[in-house]
This record gives C-alpha cells, structure tokens and sequence, in this order.
C-alpha cells in the first residue's frame, strides 16, 4: 500500500514536471521577435562566416592574414572595408593595419595581376595626435580578397622585453642564493 501512494506521488510530481515545462516553452515561443533586425551570423564550418542578408545579393569575400577569424565571409552587397575588418576581428596591435592588401580578381578569371591590387594604410587612424583623416572605405565586390600582416616587425624594445623575460627571474634567483649562503 505504500508503494502504491508513492507511485502516485511520484506520477503527481511528474505530471507538474511535464506541464510546467511546456508552460515556460510557450512561454519563450511566445516573446516579441519582431525587433530582431537581421539574422545573426551563423559560422557553418570553420573559416566560413555568413552575415548574408536574405533582401540583398549576397557573396563571397575572402579575408587571410593576421585577424582573429580568418577566412570566407558571405556578406551582402554594400559591405565595406571597414565592415570586414570588424567582422574578422581585430587584433591588438595597430601595426597589422599599417599594410592591407586587396586583390580584386578580373570577372571571368582565376588570376589576378599586380594592376588589381590595392593597399590600404588604416595605421593613422590609431595615431594619438592624429586629429583628422581620410579614409578609402572602399565597396566589396564578389571574389575580393583582404590580406593582412600577420605579425608587426619586432623593433629593439621588443627583442629587449623577450630577453629580460629569461634573465630577471634567473638573476633573482642567483641573488637569493648568494644572500641565503652569506647569512649562513
């Protein structure tokens, strides 16, 4: 008889389980999804990044070098420079912007030629006393490809922080041992 009142109860418990689970899934069917302005960007393999617009002609943009997401990017038409730049992440260091390459393919042709390349210099938009700039923020066009340095060129100072990095804690410790021995 006991078992039989715990089933029940169990039942009982399981069936207020049930309704209110459904309870809170209509619950979130049911919010307001009409301030969604566009879709959010799906990544659909690795390197491949949409950010398509379904009420504009969408293609292929192609962003190598050193960003934080690399690769292929569909956007719609009207993207600009700027905007792929932001899609793709931006690293740290200002220095990567100083050279970006554009190469915009001939239609038609899987070659592209040294007259279809474009360089950009961004680095003076993070200069501190830079107070106006111009800037070409050009249009994207079906097949164009960015490409980005991958690293800045070390200067002195750099190669002076790397080498310090070994050598201070292997001085402290040599100075710990020599003071721990002449106390003794």
């Amino acid at each position: 008889m006991f078992n039989f009142n715990l089933f029940k109860l169990r039942k009982t418990y399981l069936f207020f389980f049930i309704i209110l689970n459904i309870l809170h899934y209509n619950t979130l069917l049911s919010q307001d999804t009409s301030l969604i302005v566009a879709d959010p960007m799906i990544k659909s393999a690795f390197g491949l990044y949409d950010y398509s617009d379904i009420k504009k002609v969408n293609f292929e943009v192609i962003v190598w070098g050193g960003v934080i997401n690399p690769g292929k990017y569909i956007v719609p038409e009207g993207t600009t420079l700027i905007d792929i730049i932001s899609y793709s992440g931006i690293k740290s260091s200002e220095k990567l912007f100083g050279d970006i390459k554009l190469l915009r393919p001939k239609k038609g042709f899987n070659s592209i030629s040294s007259n279809e390349v474009k360089s950009f210099n961004l680095e003076k938009i993070f200069l501190k006393d830079q107070n106006s700039y111009s800037i070409d923020n050009l249009l994207l066009q079906p097949g164009d490809m960015l490409i980005f340095k991958f690293e800045p060129e070390k200067t002195f100072f750099d190669y002076v922080k790397d080498v310090l990095l070994f050598v201070t804690p292997i001085a402290s410790l040599a100075a710990l041992i020599i003071t721990i021995t002449r106390t003794n």
